[in-house]
């Protein structure tokens, strides 16, 4: 049964008369961390924050004014800070992207120290302290903010916010790719709300991949870039990375779009937009790390994968011309599960049993942070 929900507004909100966020939280009565109220809470916390696939989440944006933030950054320590005050930062300023699930899709790059000292009061009443670095303590920051009222968005100068936008990221890529047209184009499109998605993404359960007749088992034609106008390319191109962007994710493949044609978009935020039209990976480096994927095919769960580390990969781009691509590091993964798609393999199929598939599922996903927290017994 879900009993919070989290608030999401503009910018604008942000700064109107009585907005909740901007009210500094009161602290929790340590009477209460005993009661069954005060678990619901930190589930429900749990579970916005999984929902959102965000890495912390702070009471009053759920609009409880109350000193409690949950953290997950991913290191399989989910934690629940109560009464939490910072009592000293150190290291240098660092810069990161932020963004917050209350005011979605806008994002901007904030400087905060690199070390916090913590003082908080954990799930059984006991007073901790210590100190965090990296990007945890930056979670840390991001939801005391919140928690004393602010946001991230008091720390930048106007008009530093940046958009992820679906339509607005796919106009960046095209520009890119295309040039300043296209981009003209789409937003033209969209001021006048007459944008349509054709496309819709295919989807199977971990209990169906072995099924052969799919268009994700199938392995994709190569694309007659002469048989093709131009106009139509350029349109499934566009959809499929206005797909990606919508879906979260950092590459999308024809298949997954019910198209069994060796055409694949990557746009990860950091490297240039890539189009890669047949292509073929012709070198692997030896060395190889081990990663979590997930997959907008199979959807709500992930696995980790072995992976090479670097690639080099022969393609044809939007011109027709012929050209090699090397890329390492989360890029070449990408690449690879992407050129995967297109003979039919899935990330899974990596995966030396399907057992090491993780549901990933908001719900459950705060069920295991309550058990890590406060037991086997807290159901």
């Amino acid at each position: 049964m879900v009993s919070l929900r989290l608030f999401q507004m503009s910018t604008r909100h942000l700064a109107l008369q009585g907005n909740y966020l901007r009210s500094p939280a009161k602290p929790v009565d340590v009477e209460m961390l005993g009661s069954p109220a005060f678990k619901e809470i930190v589930f429900e916390l749990f579970r916005l924050m999984y929902d959102g696939r965000g890495v912390g989440l702070a009471a009053p944006m759920a609009g409880l004014g109350l000193q409690i933030m949950v953290i997950d950054v991913g290191d399989e320590m989910p934690r629940a800070f109560v009464n939490p005050q910072i009592v000293g930062v150190g290291g240098q300023q660092v810069i990161i992207r932020e963004g917050n699930l209350c005011i979605p899709r806008l994002f901007a790059n904030v400087s905060r120290p690199e070390r916090v000292s913590l003082t908080a009061i954990d799930v059984f009443g006991n007073t901790i302290t210590d100190i965090y670095e990296g990007f945890l303590a930056r979670v840390i920051f991001h939801e005391m903010d919140i928690l004393n009222g602010s946001m991230f968005t008091d720390l930048i100068p106007p008009n530093s916010l940046f958009s992820k936008d679906p339509d607005i990221l796919t106009a960046n890529a095209l520009t890119q790719l295309y040039g300043n047209s296209s981009s003209e184009q789409i937003t033209t499109i969209r001021e006048v709300n007459v944008i349509r998605h054709y496309l819709s993404p295919v989807t199977v359960s971990p209990s169906l991949l072995n099924l052969t007749d799919t268009v994700l088992r199938r392995k994709c034609e190569p694309v007659k870039l002469e048989a093709w106008n131009p106009d139509d390319l350029t349109n499934v191109i566009r959809e499929m990375l206005w797909q990606q962007h919508n879906l979260r994710g950092v590459g999308l493949s024809a298949p997954q779009v019910g198209l069994s044609i060796q055409l694949s978009v990557v746009d990860d935020g950091d490297d240039p937009p890539l189009v890669l039209i047949n292509p073929t990976i012709v070198e692997e480096s030896e060395d190889t790390d081990i990663a979590p994927e997930s997959c907008s095919s199979v959807p709500g769960y992930i696995g980790s994968v072995k992976r090479a580390r670097r690639v080099t990969v022969h393609a044809w781009d939007l011109m027709g011309r012929l050209c090699d691509v090397t890329a390492q590091g989360p890029l070449a993964r990408v690449i690879q599960h992407e050129c995967d798609h297109l003979q039919g393999v899935m990330f899974t199929d990596h995966l030396e049993s399907l057992e090491l598939l993780h549901a990933v599922d908001p719900e459950a996903k705060a069920e295991n942070a309550l058990v890590r927290l406060f037991g086997a017994a807290s159901n």
